[in-house]
């Protein structure tokens, strides 16, 4: 993980553009949201803004130059901590506490207090992994997640491309039978696009717990080499499904830095 010091992608520019100044921006979903958190904090500073990397799931400890980690253990204490680091040049994550037992690992914030400092910090923007999903391109909501700080302005569910094609099975899907119920497939079906959208979609799939108010911009990951058509017959039938809250999808690859809006 490194520092974006060209500043955000266009796209991603655009996607972040309007938004209420006082609402977190919520990832959640499939492999790829770390690296997009890192990648959107480090893009909005070089542009000139303060923004924070937070988790209200378990998050991996940053590694690299750059990167400082900040525990905060109360609403209070994370006021205080963020009033010292509006200025700071590193890219800051803010997580709770070590998880016990493993320290590669942080335990994240509460969402509530996210929400809290998101009002009271209106010039920072606040980048959040919502869930995890054990770096598998798919995954299957149980009930506790995601975990969505209730003022998110924009939730990005992040999808990966290569699940097109591939079967519903642990080697491809986090949970993969919570997320064939939700799908209304079987284990073991081959993965279409129209599987992955009625599982996007579900109340209680990858839209569980987003706030009534919140822009839904989807990110379809790892466009690229044999997945490129995958990704956008995606894209498409997202759009088509025409749910009202989704304003757009982004198609794109981390690795490779190209990405494309496509809006309604």
């Amino acid at each position: 993980m490194t520092k974006n010091s060209a500043g955000l992608h266009p796209v991603w520019r655009e996607t972040l553009s309007g938004l209420p100044p006082a609402g977190p921006v919520t990832l959640i979903g499939g492999g790829g949201k770390t690296s997009l958190m890192y990648y959107l904090v480090a893009g909005l500073k070089a542009d000139g803004m303060v923004a924070f990397a937070a988790a209200t799931a378990k998050l991996f400890m940053p590694e690299g130059t750059g990167h400082r980690t900040v525990l905060v253990g109360g609403l209070d204490e994370g006021r205080r901590r963020i009033a010292g680091l509006l200025d700071c040049p590193d890219i800051v994550t803010l997580a709770r506490e070590v998880v016990a037992g493993d320290r590669r690992k942080l335990a994240g914030l509460d969402p509530g207090w996210l929400d809290a400092l998101a009002r009271e910090y209106p010039a920072v923007r606040f980048i959040v992994e919502g869930d995890g999903s054990a770096g598998l391109p798919l995954k299957g909501h149980q009930p506790h997640d995601p975990v969505v700080p209730s003022a998110t302005s924009l939730l990005v569910p992040v999808v990966g491309a290569e699940a097109v094609g591939r079967r519903l099975t642990a080697a491809c899907v986090h949970r993969p039978a919570r997320a064939a119920e939700l799908a209304g497939a079987a284990e073991g079906d081959v993965i279409t696009p129209a599987m992955i959208v009625r599982l996007l979609l579900h109340p209680l799939g990858y839209l569980h717990n987003c706030p009534p108010c919140a822009r839904v911009i989807p990110f379809v990951n790892k466009a690229e080499g044999a997945a490129a058509d995958s990704a956008a017959d995606l894209a498409a039938a997202v759009l088509d499904a025409g749910h009202p809250a989704v304003a757009g999808v982004v198609v794109g690859s981390m690795q490779r830095g190209n990405f494309t809006l496509i809006r309604k």
